[in-house]
């Protein structure tokens, strides 16, 4: 994950980094990160967080945390935005999908690193997942943050997810990457790394 952040930052380019941000501290799909709208970001409430209104599943609809080291690039990408999406400059394929341009940037990116066929964009899902597993984040928390079915009785049908709290300080505790160092705006701004 630092490779390919440091890679895009010192590449300048903003949209992929920030979408590889985006996923590796959510474990959200590309199609999901890329459909974002900005009216679904809530950066005025004590735990900040985005909803994903489009998802493959309809566990994948839900609400997801920002993580405190991103909020600064959240705030950003709403300021910033021309129309009514967080990456206003993905546009649509004849397959209605927006991240299906950005993905070949990342294959191209990847390949450049030395990354094989099995690492792909959807690799930062796993990453983030494993890190939660590692972090001892328990399974039915993690579960509604990726947007993952669940499979039992107890919590699949009868429980009402769970709490926004819940959620936001796993991510806070599960989520951790060496260029946390390093102050968001100054990797999406490269003319400012060192």
């Amino acid at each position: 994950v630092t490779d390919l952040v440091d890679a895009c930052a010192k590449k300048g380019d903003g949209d992929l980094l920030n979408l590889i941000l985006l996923a590796a501290h959510t474990g959200a799909r590309l199609e999901e990160l890329a459909t974002l709208l900005v009216s679904s970001v809530r950066l005025e409430t004590a735990m900040p967080y985005f909803r994903i209104t489009v998802s493959k599943t309809e566990a994948g609809l839900r609400d997801v945390p920002i993580h405190p080291y991103l909020q600064p690039l959240f705030e950003s990408l709403v300021k910033q935005s021309t129309n009514e999406f967080l990456f206003p400059d993905l546009t649509f394929t004849g397959h209605g999908e927006r991240g299906s341009a950005i993905s070949k940037r990342f294959g191209t990116l990847k390949t450049k690193l030395g990354y094989g066929p099995t690492q792909v964009f959807h690799s930062f899902r796993h990453t983030a997942i494993t890190l939660f597993e590692q972090s001892g984040i328990e399974e039915n928390v993690a579960m509604d943050i990726v947007g993952h079915e669940k499979p039992n009785l107890t919590f699949g049908h009868y429980s009402g997810g769970t709490s926004m709290t819940q959620r936001y300080d796993a991510i806070c505790n599960g989520i951790d990457y060496s260029y946390h160092n390093t102050p968001v705006m100054a990797l999406i701004n490269p003319a400012i790394i060192q």
